[in-house]
């Protein structure tokens, strides 16, 4: 059974999820550099005794700090492994694993969940390309995220491409829900509104809510927002003295519940200003509703076609009220894209990434 190391920074259902079915196949260790980061405003309901399938080992108690090394990562480092996986390159701890590695030409495999090049001074895109380049292969995404690699140096021809998810298979639905099946579950969240547009994240100035509730008063449907964070005070504010009474903040919810308010909605929006990749893409999918997402999002420029949805620019109120209008309003088109959803995504399920990982890891059995 091969030995393999991975390096990533905090545990999350989804990737635990991965772990412990990945780790049925081979002898799988996980560093995480800490248990948790709440103090940025990350929430997962997740505790150790979820791991079930591979080997979990914490560097530090408690919340992540990005900018402190953690020397405990060498250990690991030093012992024998058929493959090593890192998954980050930003946090002191991983940045020094990967220097470690080259120094010491340890053979190495560099994973992300997602990438998007941006304007950045020339020393820091020059330390990106000498911490990003010369691993032995890349685990990648999306084309999106090619790009991002190859940029910063990585070989196109060393580069795997992965579906990146947080779905299994069982999770996706066989036929979007009905319209009596919509009403049934808004009565049982209290939802009154007839049409229901659902977002999903933090309330966060990078994930654009701000855009979707200046164009509240101009779409005839009810509002949800899943979600929590810094900015929530702020669109509240908004809220009142616009009079605006469609947009609604649930908090943050647990997995079945946040899965109620997908499957009660007409239309999923995200109007995110940047998203390496965009999870909640895959999960609206999944639920079969037509999705609405600005080009910043790498999930959505991956996932999403005319289809199933549409793509909008970031921070343009006419286009993404629009887009919202459109779907809203046309029961033929909004039929046609949940069915189309549901097709899109059935390829990217935790069993799928865990199959492609295992063909790499077993390519030598072939």
């Amino acid at each position: 059974m091969k030995k393999v190391l991975f390096i990533t920074n905090i545990p999350s259902p989804y990737r635990n999820d991965f772990f412990n079915v990945l780790g049925r196949f081979i002898d799988l260790t996980v560093v995480f550099e800490a248990e948790s980061a709440s103090d940025q405003g990350i929430q997962f309901n997740w505790n150790a005794s979820d791991v079930k399938g591979y080997k979990a080992i914490f560097l530090k108690k408690g919340n992540i700090e990005e900018n402190k090394l953690n020397t405990k990562i060498f250990k690991y480092l030093r012992m024998k492994w058929d493959y090593i996986i890192v998954a980050n390159y930003a946090y002191r701890t991983e940045m020094a694993a990967i220097i470690y590695l080259k120094l010491h030409r340890i053979s190495y495999i560099h994973e992300i969940d997602g990438g998007a090049i941006k304007k950045e001074n020339t020393l820091k895109r020059k330390l990106k390309q000498w911490l990003i380049s010369g691993a032995d292969n890349y685990f990648s995404p999306s084309e999106k995220s090619d790009d991002f690699l190859i940029y910063y140096g990585a070989n196109k021809e060393k580069i795997i491409r992965y579906p990146f998810t947080s779905i299994w298979n069982k999770q996706i639905l066989g036929n979007p829900k009905s319209v009596e099946e919509k009403k049934y579950i808004r009565t049982k969240l209290g939802i009154k509104e007839t049409k229901v547009i659902i977002g999903v994240g933090q309330l966060i100035q990078r994930k654009g809510w701000d855009v979707l509730i200046n164009i509240a008063n101009k779409i005839d449907a009810g509002i949800y927002i899943v979600g929590e964070g810094e900015q929530r005070t702020e669109y509240e504010k908004a809220i009142q003295i616009n009079k605006i009474t469609n947009v609604h903040f649930t908090g943050f919810l647990d997995r079945d519940m946040t899965t109620l308010y997908y499957q009660s909605a007409d239309v999923f929006v995200l109007p995110t200003r940047y998203d390496i990749w965009g999870l909640v893409i895959n999960e609206a999918l999944a639920n079969g509703i037509p999705v609405i997402a600005t080009n910043k999002c790498v999930a959505a420029l991956e996932l999403i076609n005319e289809s199933n949805g549409i793509l909008v620019q970031e921070d343009d109120k006419i286009q993404l009220m629009d887009a919202i209008n459109y779907i809203l309003n046309n029961e033929v088109v909004k039929a046609r894209m949940a069915h189309s959803v549901i097709e899109t995504i059935k390829s990217y399920t935790i069993e799928s990434m865990v199959k492609k990982h295992l063909d790499f890891i077993y390519k030598d059995l072939k």
